[in-house]
């Protein structure tokens, strides 16, 4: 019997079903030769494996495999792959009810939203995408280049979001910038944001937004 909260990704008579494990994995329960089939799909060289030191002394094969063929888990962020997986092949997919399916956030909402904000400029239509984006599939990984406006996206999912949220970043100077930027777009930065910066020998960088209780996190 299926313990409560055993994610299972059954493919039977060209059904998959996908249910879920925790926010981290799923897993897929199938036949060896479609475990195998979807071994394959989600395998991938890294590149320049081939003048890595493990590569050179054989003792990796120089590719990442995400889905494991032992306890049968994948990445619960890889389902837009594995429905792409499942049309490809005419695949039927199913999704048990402890899926987290994407939420009905609309554009106009997001423009209501974002007027709401009485930002100090336009917001652009590829960072209106991200943000939709976010919020709809509560995860995501976006990738903007230097200088597009990533704080503003960032700022518009944070003010959306309710409850605490924590930004990490990799440097100091970021810490500084995204205190400014926040504070630029209209955000009371010094009463609603925590700014942690470091020392030479802190490792860690981030910041709190406290938009639910209005409260500053402790250091």
């Amino acid at each position: 019997m299926q313990s409560i909260g055993e994610s299972l990704l059954k493919v039977s008579h060209n059904t998959i079903t996908l249910s879920k494990v925790n926010e981290v994995y799923a897993k897929i329960h199938c036949e060896r030769g479609e475990a195998m089939e979807l071994s394959e799909y989600f395998t991938f060289y890294v590149p320049g494996y081939k003048f890595m030191p493990a590569f050179r002394n054989k003792i990796w094969d120089g590719k990442i495999r995400l889905f494991n063929t032992q306890n049968h888990n994948i990445y619960y962020g890889l389902m837009p792959y594995i429905e792409k997986f499942c049309h490809e092949r005419g695949y039927t997919i199913e999704y048990d009810a402890s899926v987290d399916l994407a939420d009905e956030f609309s554009e106009n909402e997001a423009d209501e939203f974002i007027a709401k904000l009485k930002l100090p400029h336009e917001v652009r239509d590829y960072q209106k995408k991200a943000f939709v984006y976010a919020i709809r599939n509560r995860r995501g990984l976006l990738v903007s280049p230097t200088a597009s406006g990533k704080s503003l996206i960032i700022y518009l999912i944070t003010r959306y979001l309710k409850g605490k949220t924590l930004i990490i970043v990799p440097t100091i100077s970021l810490v500084s910038q995204m205190f400014k930027d926040f504070k630029d777009y209209g955000l009371d930065s010094e009463t609603y944001m925590h700014k942690i910066g470091t020392m030479a020998d802190w490792t860690w960088n981030y910041l709190t937004f406290d938009r639910g209780n209005r409260h500053i996190m402790d250091s």
